[in-house]
């Protein structure tokens, strides 16, 4: 490969070869580039929601405590190089190039009889190689693509282990029940890496614990183990003050919106907390406080414009889909609400809207976004028992509802990161 055009055409021609969970291919194509994952010092972070803001939160406390902090996250918002950052500059296109060309020498040498390997695979493989060659990197916060127990990202070993959260999503792939969900999540779970949590469900909990006891892996129940005051929450984002074993935290500010966040928030603290256990890191509070004031994550609860706001969130399941609305029933105050929406096929529509409708929206419009999975806007309509309108073209969507929308009014996109991307690009 000469160049980055001709690398991204590679490793998007493997995109037809779809989701395969399973660690075999990505293993027998990591000995044959002789282990980079074994080189870095990492982080790792799954869970249904939050797990991209809790790798931002992660990411900006390291950094101000003067480490240099690598992270692989998904999907993209602004560019596609942003999966694979460091200090949250995206990879270059030569170093791109470069990595690719390595894994796709590396794949054509590996014989095996696992099939070939998947667009997500490869990108896992090409950051590692980059992290691996980067000079004078500390750290790297990998945030899990699908699952946990079989995602391309759970063959490295990190220093500590998160999980934000379980819910349904992707249920078609990871499991019918919230107790088969969670074994897939804490598949993520190792024996001499702490495992840090905010599952609050029962049922999920229980099955963390025990995937914990028998990979003897110590737990830390955030919810247990630190004390919470939430000072002020609005739209501006929250200030609150935290309690744990180790030191007491207050007044902390975040500008991200939403309770959520200040769980996302409490939870990165805590991670930060496990690092310091090794003599490599040593954090001080100030840099703790720092990090969350500066974390900002694109297409979360984000306000892109003003009279009439628009805000892009890219809430994609019930669990998303919840705290999306109890956001709003705070922050809207008796304005005129209306929600631009597009999802994947495989979306269980009335379930998804039904938190979102008992806020009675004045319109809805449902649209569709550039991705193979993405939900005929048309098809929508026809299974709802409500008003809406169709309109396939994601900026048309947004300019319609503009023009028709008061200064006073509040749009919401929501729904998948590939719309969020879209329309975020459109603003």
């Amino acid at each position: 490969m000469n160049n980055f055009s001709e690398a991204m055409d590679w490793l998007l021609s493997h995109r037809n070869h779809g989701i395969k969970p399973g660690l075999e291919r990505i293993e027998a194509v990591l000995e044959r580039l002789g282990h980079p994952e074994r080189a870095i010092n990492s982080v790792h972070i799954g869970g249904t929601n939050g797990k991209g803001s809790t790798v931002t939160y992660v990411r900006q406390i390291m950094q101000q405590a003067g480490y240099n902090v690598g992270t692989f996250t998904s999907p993209y918002v602004v560019q596609f190089e942003e999966r694979i950052s460091i200090n949250g500059s995206p990879i270059s296109e030569e170093e791109f190039t470069a990595a690719a060309s390595s894994v796709r020498e590396a794949l054509e040498r590996v014989n095996h009889p696992y099939g070939p390997a998947t667009e997500f695979e490869i990108l896992t493989l090409i950051a590692m190689v980059h992290f691996a060659n980067a000079k004078e990197l500390d750290l790297v916060i990998f945030e899990v693509g699908l699952g946990g127990r079989l995602d391309s990202t759970n063959v490295i070993d990190p220093l500590v282990t998160a999980i934000t959260n379980v819910g349904q999503d992707h249920m078609h792939i990871l499991g019918n029940t919230i107790e088969e969900i969670a074994f897939e999540k804490a598949g993520i779970i190792k024996g001499n890496a702490p495992i840090v949590t905010t599952v609050a469900n029962d049922e999920a909990l229980s099955v963390i614990l025990r995937v914990a006891k028998q990979k003897k892996a110590s737990v830390s129940i955030v919810h247990d183990d630190v004390s919470l005051q939430i000072d002020q929450l609005d739209e501006e984002g929250s200030t609150f003050t935290v309690k744990t074993e180790q030191s007491t935290y207050s007044a902390l500010t975040i500008r991200m919106r939403g309770a959520h966040q200040v769980e996302n928030a409490v939870l990165a603290i805590r991670i930060v907390e496990e690092l310091t256990s090794h003599d490599d890191y040593l954090v001080e509070a100030n840099a703790i406080r720092k990090g969350l004031e500066l974390a900002f994550w694109p297409g979360r609860l984000e306000l892109v414009r003003s009279n009439p706001q628009v805000l892009l969130d890219g809430a994609h399941n019930p669990e998303g889909i919840e705290r999306l609305s109890s956001y709003l029933q705070t922050s809207v105050q008796g304005r005129k609400l209306h929600f631009i929406a597009a999802m994947t096929v495989e979306k269980d529509v009335q379930q998804m809207l039904e938190p979102l409708l008992a806020l009675h929206p004045e319109s809805i419009t449902f649209t569709s976004f550039d991705h193979v999975r993405a939900m005929d806007p048309h098809a929508i309509i026809e299974q709802v028992p409500f008003k809406a309108r169709a309109e396939v073209n994601s900026h048309k969507a947004v300019q319609h509802v503009l023009r028709e929308a008061d200064d006073q009014d509040v749009i919401v996109v929501v729904g998948s990161l590939f719309l969020i991307s879209e329309v975020r690009a459109f603003f």
